[in-house]
């Protein structure tokens, strides 16, 4: 009996296995091994030059801010602004042009009541009320040439 090629002979015994027997040749590829003369990277050059920030000139003397143009008030002097007080706006001006929306007879009544209340305590939204007097007065006009073309409609059908 011929011996099979190198490399496929199996172990003549089922339970053993061939020591000198070849990885077959769809199997995964093991990784060569490292080259002899192996040696690590040469070391790094020296670093950069750090960063050096730029010199600061120093005003020149002599010379003074220039004045404030004419109509103008002096610039704040340095430091944090003081915070400006906020006048609230008026609840009632917001309400009524939410309804003057859904509600318009409502919103008309907010309004003027919300433009009251902001002369006697100087709150913001005015322009809010006198939106909502003016969306809800035209609204309501409209509701009501509404209501009056369909009523003349109806009693003009039931005539004929």
């Amino acid at each position: 009996m011929s011996e099979p090629p190198h490399g496929l002979a199996g172990p003549q015994d089922p339970g053993q296995r061939d020591s000198t027997a070849e990885p077959p040749a769809h199997g995964p590829v093991p990784y060569p091994p490292p080259p002899a003369t192996f040696a690590p990277p040469p070391p790094y050059t020296s670093p950069p030059p750090t960063y050096t920030p730029p010199t600061t000139y120093a005003p020149t003397p002599g010379y003074a801010a220039p004045p404030p143009p004419a109509g103008y008030s002096p610039p704040p002097p340095a430091g944090y602004a003081q915070p400006q007080p906020v006048r609230p706006t008026n609840t009632l001006a917001i309400v009524a042009l939410v309804l003057a929306f859904v509600v318009p007879v409502g919103g008309v009544i907010c309004g003027h009541m919300a433009r009251k209340q902001i002369k006697e305590t100087g709150e913001d939204g005015s322009g809010m009320a006198t939106a909502a007097l003016i969306i809800g007065y035209v609204y309501t006009a409209l509701a009501v040439l509404a209501l009056c073309a369909a009523a003349a409609i109806v009693l003009a059908t039931r005539n004929t």
